[in-house]
């Protein structure tokens, strides 16, 4: 009588098996970071270009409609515009979000930089001409001698967005 003795096939993985499934999750987390790091990125030109909207809303309004004040605050991961009536009470005209991983300040000299996170910043328009009257964060006054200032998103380091606010005109750029 002849037996044959049953083997098991099952032998484990090959290594050229091992080396393949590596090499896919190598792929598949280098595509997942890069775009994580992308979309993180794409946020600074979102708060840039929210924060913009609002500024130009906001002198709109100070051109045409009639107030004590009014004035975009950007506060942490908030910008609002407010209109200040003839009482002094603060009236929230709109706001927007801006992503949690974009930081917020102003600098007129490129020397001193005010972060909103640390204090809100307003920016307040003349009525009637739209000027930029005041620019101020809490005990401090921003706007100075000089005719403008950035206000600037960046994503920690890598990647920055500058709207630059003429004080004369109050008329901004997106950089």
């Amino acid at each position: 009588m002849c037996q044959k003795k049953h083997q098991s096939s099952n032998k484990g993985f090959s290594v050229v098996e091992v080396i393949v499934v590596v090499a896919i999750m190598a792929v598949m987390i280098g595509v997942i970071s890069v775009t994580y790091t992308v979309v993180k990125k794409a946020n600074v030109t979102k708060a840039s270009r929210t924060i913009d909207d609002l500024l130009t809303n906001c002198r709109e309004k100070a051109m045409t409609n009639s107030a004590k004040e009014w004035k975009v605050v950007i506060d942490g991961n908030t910008a609002k515009v407010i209109k200040v009536d003839s009482e002094g009470n603060e009236i929230e005209i709109e706001s927007a979000a801006i992503p949690s991983n974009v930081e917020v300040y102003v600098t007129e000299d490129g020397i001193n930089n005010y972060y909103a996170k640390d204090n809100p910043i307003s920016i307040s328009f003349k009525l009637l001409s739209g000027e930029v009257s005041s620019v101020y964060t809490t005990g401090v006054t921003i706007k100075g001698s000089g005719t403008n200032c950035g206000i600037v998103s960046d994503y920690k380091n890598k990647k920055q967005s500058t709207i630059t606010l003429y004080y004369a005109t109050g008329k901004h750029t997106v950089d």
